[in-house]
């Protein structure tokens, strides 16, 4: 049942209850005095009730809702974490950074290229893509990055009502870059081409832009940092 459709139900009854009540006090109470007080005292016990319930129900929605919430935020901050461990490898230096950051670590990163005006691909990425000038680009390690995709995209359309428009938006952000990522590398498994003039120039931006999304949502409070 839609919430406004509940929402209307109490209201209903509580109204009828009230003009049932008046009609009780000004036209039954002066002729049968007994009947119409029983009639009153009833009217106020199930209107009492009512209401009670209805704050019980209420309250218990709230419960739900807020437990929703939390755990949806989490449950978002762990699939950015993945997300930024991931494309964070293709846009810095270190080709092998550590296996487990600490916490300061995590966020002095995300800090540092967040707050980068332009972010490049790093030469790790072309050396781990082609290694040789014949090799054809091998799309394994953006499996997981695509099955991760999917699932943002099922999660986010599912649980939409239970996040911050705020939040919302950057998701759907978010997914919009991951998609061009994705879209960027199936080009370069179709078509011999040079990478850097297919997917250079979109592929740091995407990433730029995921990341300060990212960014954004760790300043809305929520966790993303999730150590294995």
């Amino acid at each position: 049942m839609p919430e406004k459709s509940y929402r209307t139900i109490p209201i209903l009854i509580i109204l009828g209850l009230i003009i049932f009540g008046l009609v009780d006090w000004f036209l039954i109470i002066p002729i049968f005095w007994d009947l119409g007080v029983n009639l009153l005292a009833n009217a106020i016990f199930a209107g009492f009730t009512i209401f009670c319930l209805d704050w019980l129900i209420k309250f218990r929605e709230r419960l739900r809702k807020k437990s929703l919430e939390e755990k949806v935020r989490e449950r978002v901050g762990e699939m950015l974490y993945y997300f930024f461990n991931v494309l964070k490898k293709f846009v810095t230096s270190r080709p092998k950074p550590p296996f487990r950051l600490s916490r300061e670590e995590f966020f002095n990163e995300l800090e540092e290229l967040n707050s980068k005006k332009k972010l490049d691909l790093s030469p790790y990425f072309f050396e781990y893509f082609f290694p040789r000038p014949t090799d054809k680009l091998s799309l394994w390690e953006f499996d997981g990055l695509l099955e991760s995709y999917k699932h943002l995209s099922d999660f986010e359309m599912k649980y939409f009502e239970f996040m911050e428009p705020e939040l919302h938006l950057s998701l759907m952000e978010i997914q919009r870059r991951l998609r061009s990522i994705i879209e960027d590398f199936n080009l370069m498994k179709m078509f011999e081409v040079e990478v850097e003039e297919v997917v250079s120039k979109s592929m740091s931006e995407s990433i730029q832009s995921i990341i300060k999304e990212i960014y954004k949502i760790h300043k809305m409070g929520i966790k993303i940092y999730f150590p294995s």
